[in-house]
């Protein structure tokens, strides 16, 4: 980089925080215009929300119990030491600096992932968590990023919530998707489930065991898919 030169900069993978729930609605109303049949949530619906309810919904995102991963626009120069960090060994990501005050006023949130325990939990199998709320801007895609964070996120499945099973589900009719966690392990169950906002279509049940070797082993880029919730 020359004098008098900006940065190049690239979204920082990082934890959600409850502060950034004006950053999250505006995310999560892209999220449900770009791909409407990918999550069970209306877009009029979301819209229709209160401020309160999304500082609500923003402070479940946050609490501890759950991994929500969050890359934006409050990203770190790229010769940072925290810019797009590696998954250490241990497949916990490496702190990275946060947004705060005017700098989180001002980020952009482009892409989230979110795993949680699956509720209720199934008494005859190993503990298992739910993928949730995949996405990725149409500007990010193909470029690795949706790839990185589902590693992080089933290393939080895995290390954080101490899940054996990483189970989510995926539109029949989303092909990109399927495609997508297939690569990273994921099997068909032949479950089906009947899609929330249109029960004459379905979901595909898709599982990874987390004790699997390929379950952090790093794919080629790829276009990351919308997902559900």
């Amino acid at each position: 980089m020359t004098d008098g030169e900006l940065p190049v900069t690239r979204p920082v993978i990082r934890r959600f925080e409850a502060g950034e729930w004006k950053q999250y609605r505006a995310l999560r109303l892209e999220m449900l215009e770009d791909a409407p049949t990918a999550y069970v949530e209306s877009l009029d619906s979301a819209r229709e929300q209160t401020d309160r309810q999304w500082q609500e919904r923003a402070a479940l995102m946050a609490a501890s119990g759950c991994v929500s991963l969050v890359a934006g626009d409050a990203a770190e120069p790229a010769d940072s030491p925290h810019s797009a960090s590696p998954l250490p060994a241990g497949g916990v990501p490496a702190e990275v600096k946060v947004p705060a005050g005017e700098d989180l006023a001002a980020a952009r949130l482009r892409a989230l992932m979110r795993v949680v325990p699956k509720v209720p939990q199934d008494p005859d199998r190993p503990r298992q968590a739910v993928l949730l709320s995949v996405y990725v801007g149409p500007e990010l895609r193909g470029s690795g990023l949706a790839d990185e964070m589902l590693r992080r996120a089933i290393a939080g499945a895995r290390d954080e919530l101490g899940a054996v099973v990483l189970e989510l589900g995926v539109h029949e009719a989303n092909g990109r998707a399927q495609a997508f966690y297939s690569r990273h392990g994921f099997k068909d169950t032949g479950r089906r489930e009947p899609y929330p906002l249109d029960p004459d279509r379905s979901e595909i049940i898709m599982e990874l065991p987390l004790d699997a070797p390929c379950a952090l082993e790093a794919p080629e880029a790829t276009e990351a898919p919308a997902e559900y919730s």
